[in-house]
């Protein structure tokens, strides 16, 4: 167990110091408490006659719980791994590296076992935190636990606002499609404690308004959703917007309009396509992944198809390359392709693979 836990941890349990920061991180991940003491006598970092006692046990197993070795892995590999994110890198908006960085989280995602093995050393890398968690946010496995606890080591070891914004309303997302109204209550209680302001990243601010119309959405609190709805577009005059590199791409938009398409808001997804149209140029050579733009257009042909703009839907979705949708969110998207196929061909809509998969039984029946 103790290799399991070194492997979990990300780094090997030496020191006073060490313990005390595993105890922390035991804590954050299972929410028990197990004294830095107790770890001590565990690792061997002072030998006396205490007893490591059955609920300090228990909690460890938790810790580790649903945890397996596999053998088949590649110390070497997950070195060479390490080893890229630990590359310092002078602009934060080197595409090439991030490119380089998708290549590697895909592969990491492939393979449950390395997500598990590496995601002490990916929560607390910088470089980690930022080309793995936060320009790759894997919205497909967002009911997948084990993700959700590498996602949950990252924004506690980074500890800003902006880290725990971005993982309580990607929980908010997860409980959400999973519709799970315990696990919603939850995260939304928690996010509540962080307040929006104009100098958080577009993406986060999407994400946070997002997660409030979700919420009020799910309980049916119309007058809160209704004013969330008012101030997620009075908030939209205040983004960035033209074709400089804070503004390339229409992402607080992007963020909403997908959030408005999923709550059948189809007037608003409209209102802000409009805006993207007249406001933003889209420059596929500027540092965002190609697939963004992909799943843009998917989302317009589905709002347009529910307006009842159908020609116009089906003339983008004949466009639409299902294999050029990113990693990251290829399944979830595929819910609203299947959708509009269905629609323009005589195939019919079955997502039910794709709710097995995913759990998003949000979906179950579009």
């Amino acid at each position: 167990m103790q290799d399991l836990i070194t492997n979990i941890f990300g780094r090997e349990i030496r020191t006073s110091t060490d313990c005390a920061e595993l105890s922390e991180h035991i804590w954050l991940v299972t929410g028990k408490k197990i004294s830095p003491t107790t770890l001590k006598r565990f690792f061997g970092v002072i030998t006396d006659r205490g007893v490591i006692g059955n609920s300090s046990l228990l909690i460890l197993k938790e810790y580790v719980g649903g945890y397996k070795r596999n053998v088949n892995l590649s110390n070497q590999e997950i070195q060479l791994i390490k080893d890229f994110y630990s590359i310092e890198v002078s602009d934060i908006n080197d595409f090439n590296y991030q490119k380089a960085c998708g290549n590697i989280a895909r592969r990491i995602i492939e393979n449950e076992n390395l997500l598990i093995k590496m995601s002490g050393f990916l929560a607390k890398n910088k470089s980690a935190q930022i080309y793995f968690f936060e320009r790759f946010p894997m919205i497909d496995l967002l009911a997948n636990e084990n993700y959700l606890k590498s996602l949950r080591q990252y924004a506690y070891s980074k500890k800003t606002n902006e880290s725990y914004i971005y993982f309580y309303s990607l929980r908010i997302l997860g409980a959400f499609l999973k519709k799970n109204e315990a696990a919603l209550s939850d995260a939304f209680q928690k996010l509540s404690k962080y307040k929006l302001n104009s100098l958080l990243h577009p993406f986060i601010q999407g994400r946070y308004i997002s997660s409030n119309l979700m919420y009020y959405h799910f309980i049916n609190d119309k007058k809160n959703f209704n004013k969330w709805k008012d101030f997620a577009v009075k908030n939209e005059l205040t983004i960035p917007r033209g074709n400089g590199k804070e503004a390339y791409f229409p992402m607080y938009q992007y963020i909403l309009i997908d959030c408005f398409n999923l709550l059948g808001e189809y007037d608003l997804s409209y209102q802000f396509f409009k805006i993207c149209e007249y406001d933003y140029k889209f420059n596929y050579s500027s540092p965002i992944e190609p697939g963004y733009y992909e799943s843009f257009d998917l989302m317009k042909s589905y709002c347009y198809y529910n307006l009842g703009y159908k020609e116009e839907a089906k003339r983008i979705f004949k466009k639409i390359t299902v294999s050029n949708l990113l990693f990251i969110h290829q399944k979830y998207y595929m819910f609203f392709y299947n959708f509009l196929k269905s629609k323009f061909s005589t195939e019919n809509n079955n997502n039910q693979k794709l709710v097995e998969e995913t759990k998003f039984i949000y979906f179950k029946n579009i």
